[in-house]
C-alpha cells in the first residue's frame, strides 16, 4: 500500500512503497510526442538512498534537456492559436467564444511577438492601449473587457510556464486595470416605510 509522499525535491517526490522507498520524477514534456515524460524507480532500502538516486536522475535530466532558443521558436500569436485548440474540450461554447475575441485582441498587436522575447513591458502595453484604441471603431474599451482580456493571456502563459515553453510568466508583473464598482444606491428610511 502507498503511503503519503514525504519529500519533494524540484518536481521529483520520494514515497514509501510496499516495505521499501521509491521515487518518481516529473521530467518534462517530451518535445517530440508531446507526452508528460515520468521517471520511477522503486526498491530502496532507505529513503537516503532514495533521494540520493533522484538527486543523480533529475542531474541526468537537467543536463540532457536542451536549452530552448528564448529570441525565437514559437510566435505568440501561433501559440496562442494551439491553445484554444487544446482548451475547447473543457470550456462551454460561450466561455471559448469570449477566449477566442479575447486573443484575436492580443494577436493583432502581438501575434508577431516571439512568445519566448515577449517582455511585461509589452504586455502592459498592450492593456494601455487596449485601454485607449481597442474597440472595433477604434474607441476604448471599458477596463472590465481590458481585464478580461488579460486573465486570458494570464491563463495561455501560465499554461506555457507548466508546458516549459517559457520560465515564468510576464504577465504576472502587470497588474490588471482597476475595474470601477458600480455605485450602490441605499434606500432612505422613508423609502423602506
Amino acid at each position: 500500500m502507498r503511503t503519503t509522499i514525504l519529500e519533494s525535491i524540484a518536481r521529483g517526490s520520494v514515497s514509501r512503497r510496499s516495505g521499501g522507498w521509491c521515487f518518481r520524477l516529473d521530467a518534462g514534456v517530451d518535445p517530440v510526442t508531446g507526452h508528460r515524460r515520468q521517471i520511477s524507480r522503486q526498491g530502496f532500502a532507505t529513503k537516503r538512498e532514495a533521494v540520493a538516486a533522484l538527486t543523480n536522475v533529475l542531474t541526468d535530466v537537467r543536463a540532457t534537456t536542451p536549452v530552448r532558443d528564448h529570441d525565437g521558436g514559437t510566435g505568440l500569436g501561433d501559440y496562442l492559436a494551439e491553445w484554444l485548440v487544446r482548451q475547447r474540450p473543457y470550456l462551454r461554447a460561450s466561455t471559448l467564444h469570449s477566449y477566442q475575441i479575447a486573443v484575436a485582441r492580443i494577436v493583432a498587436r502581438l501575434g508577431d511577438t516571439s512568445l519566448g522575447s515577449l517582455t511585461a513591458a509589452q504586455v502592459q502595453k498592450l492593456q494601455t492601449d487596449l485601454l485607449a484604441d481597442g474597440g472595433r471603431d477604434g474607441r476604448p474599451l471599458a477596463a472590465k473587457t481590458v481585464a478580461n482580456t488579460q486573465v486570458v493571456l494570464h491563463k495561455a502563459l501560465a499554461d506555457a510556464v507548466r508546458l516549459e515553453l517559457v520560465n515564468h510568466n510576464v504577465a504576472t508583473a502587470v497588474d490588471p486595470p482597476r475595474v470601477p464598482c458600480p455605485a450602490l444606491s441605499v434606500w432612505t428610511i422613508e423609502q423602506l416605510r
